[in-house]
Parts: structure tokens; C-alpha cells; sequence
């Protein structure tokens, strides 16, 4: 409000709420609730106390009531996610001199333990982790959230690869996938999407190319948001941008993803063709290899 074409003007304010507001309702579901409130960082008005010297014509809330009635969603905690199966993406690998086989990734589920038996997947290789390091600092085990360097001995160096998962060798371990079944939406680009299309799939640490093999249907949610989707066309053989679907993924290479509910970090994912990004989208169920 303090730039020199609004000078604290009523009109000016309700002129650029009234834009933003059908920007926001064209793209955002929840977009009744945005809350547009001026503010004065020049005078420090309506900041903490109302704004009756600068805008005596503003009745609504302050910045900081606005802030602390804001509702926080509930996450998954760390703590929920130690309990459940190990899950670590590996992000890279190298060969150490003394050391052997070390990858570095992210601790996603479960806890990572020293002399723990672990599965690499999607080949199904198997491992003893033989230490851990987090920031230069040796551990005996690693929970959900922490970045850290693990020892693999059992494995060479050419065997693991970024876009792996590593989890525990009795419980529950991952798995490659032979196809999924996800619900996507085109971004608003040139082109739409085909079946039999193939494109680079991004999923947690992994970069595979994928085959549209089915678009089982075309999906619709409530007053063309994606809330309460619908099947509006059944088989259709493409999706145009800004469109939503049900598609079957196939793998063309080895590669190890989850459902949503599972795992987030392990089952939201994007397609991408020549540094475009095409669709983004949730795994709903896969199929795993034989």
C-alpha cells in the first residue's frame, strides 16, 4: 500500500483484490480461503494494530491475527515414520579406497542400523550396511529425515545405482515394479499425452523412461477443480493439457515406486520429454515383478 500509484487508496486496493481473486479462483480449489489484507511496511501499518490513520476504510483482520488463526495441517511425524518399513532412496554412490561401496541418500521410513541386513532394489541385491555417517559424524542407526553415507559390503560399486531403495532385508522389502496404475494431470503445455507415448518418469531419486500402455479414463472433478474426480470418458486415447485421467504405467527399466498412501515421497511423481515437464500425478496401486 505504500507504493506511490495506490497511496493507501481504498479503490486501488479493492481493483487489485478483485484480479487476484479470479486468478486464484481459475487455479485454486481453495481459493475462498485467501484472505487480502493491506498492509504498510513504511508506517508499520496493520502489522499489529488496525490501520485507522493510513486506511480508516479497512475493517478486517491485522497481518499478525491473520497468521496465527492460520490452520496447520497434520503431517505424518518423523517419530509415526520410524516405526515402519526402512525405506532410503539413494541419491548417489561411490567407490572409497578402505571403505569399499558407500551411497548417500535420505532415511525416508523405518530406522537404518549398523550390521543391519538390507535389499537394494529394484534388482534385489543383497547387503550388510557396515557403518553410517551423517555430517562427518559416525552413528549407529539413522531415523526418518536424516541425510546420511552408509557402507554397503556385499555389493560392488557398478551393482548400485541413484534411483535404488534400500530397506530391510526381513521386513517388508522393496520391490521392482512391472506397472502402476496412477491419476495424473496434464500441465498446461502445447501438446497433450497418447497412449503408447513414452516419457521420462521422475519419482523420489529415480529417472526411468515410462510407457503409457492404457488411459483408462478421463477424470473430472467438482466445478473443474481436482476435489471429488469423476470419470467423465471411459478409454479415451489421449488427454489434453490441463486435463485429468487414469493411466497405466509400464516401466522400461527396472525401477521401484509405492503407492501414495504408502509413502508420498515414494508415489508422487512427474513426466517429463525434453526438460518439459508433461504431467505430475499420484501412484495409486502397482504391480510388482515376478
Amino acid at each position: 500500500m505504500d507504493h506511490p500509484t495506490v497511496a493507501y487508496s481504498a479503490s486501488r486496493f479493492h481493483e487489485i483484490r478483485s484480479y487476484l481473486k479470479s486468478y486464484f479462483e481459475k487455479r485454486l480449489r481453495t481459493s475462498s480461503a485467501i484472505s487480502y489484507i493491506p498492509i504498510s511496511s513504511i508506517k508499520s501499518s496493520n502489522l499489529l494494530s488496525s490501520p485507522r490513520r493510513t486506511m480508516p476504510w479497512y475493517s478486517g483482520s491485522t497481518l499478525l491475527a491473520a497468521l496465527t488463526a492460520l490452520r496447520i495441517n497434520h503431517r505424518r511425524s518423523h517419530a509415526e515414520n520410524a516405526t515402519k518399513s526402512l525405506r532410503v532412496a539413494i541419491q548417489r554412490v561411490f567407490r572409497v579406497y578402505g571403505a569399499g561401496t558407500v551411497a548417500t541418500g535420505r532415511v525416508e521410513r523405518g530406522t537404518l542400523r549398523v550390521g543391519q541386513q538390507v535389499v537394494i532394489a529394484p534388482r534385489g541385491l543383497k547387503a550388510t550396511v557396515t557403518s553410517i555417517e551423517s555430517h562427518y559424524v559416525a552413528k549407529q542407526q539413522a531415523g526418518p529425515g536424516e541425510n546420511v553415507g552408509f557402507v554397503l559390503e556385499g555389493v560392488a560399486r557398478s551393482d548400485v545405482h541413484s534411483g535404488d531403495v534400500v530397506g530391510d532385508a526381513e521386513d517388508n522389502p522393496p520391490k521392482a515394479v512391472k506397472s502402476f496404475l496412477v491419476h495424473m494431470s496434464v500441465t498446461n503445455q502445447p501438446h497433450g499425452i497418447r497412449e503408447g507415448a513414452v516419457h521420462i518418469l521422475d519419482c523420489h531419486s529415480a529417472h526411468v523412461p515410462v510407457k503409457l500402455r492404457k488411459i483408462h479414463s478421463r477424470l473430472m472433478g467438482k466445478d473443474g477443480t481436482s476435489k471429488d474426480l469423476k470419470v467423465v470418458d471411459v478409454v479415451p486415447k489421449s488427454l489434453r493439457p490441463r486435463e485429468r485421467g487414469e493411466v497405466l504405467l509400464v516401466p522400461l527399466k527396472p525401477v521401484c515406486v509405492e503407492p501414495s498412501k504408502q509413502s508420498l515421497y515414494f508415489g508422487r511423481f512427474a513426466l517429463r520429454s525434453h526438460d518439459t515437464t508433461l504431467a505430475s500425478g499420484t501412484i495409486k496401486s502397482v504391480v510388482h515383478a515376478a
